[in-house]
């Protein structure tokens, strides 16, 4: 074998190691961001699951909400009727004296 045979088959060697080597680096590379995006699979999935138990807790206190606005406004109107009875019966008894 000629000096130049035995450099070619040493550069194609080292060639297909470091072929090797970079396909192994971006095998870890690809699995690092596979697990990465499982994840946030995962973690979309979880959330999803808190939606579905979230919107009926959610509806229920709105409507919570709607129940007390109506009794807050029934109690401003009847207080508001006192305040003007109070206020004739005032006149009234002014009217007496």
């Amino acid at each position: 074998m000629t000096p130049l045979l035995i450099a070619a088959l040493a550069a194609l060697a080292a060639g297909a190691v470091g072929y090797l080597l970079g396909g192994a680096r971006r095998g870890a590379v690809l699995e690092e961001q596979l697990r990465a995006e499982t994840a946030l699979r995962a973690a979309a999935e979880a959330v999803a699951g808190e939606l579905g138990t979230l919107k009926p807790a959610l509806a229920a206190r709105e409507a919570e909400l709607a129940r007390l606005r109506d009794e807050l406004r029934a109690l401003g109107e009847a207080r508001q009727a006192l305040l003007t009875e109070r206020e004739a019966q005032a006149r009234a008894l002014a009217e007496q004296r």
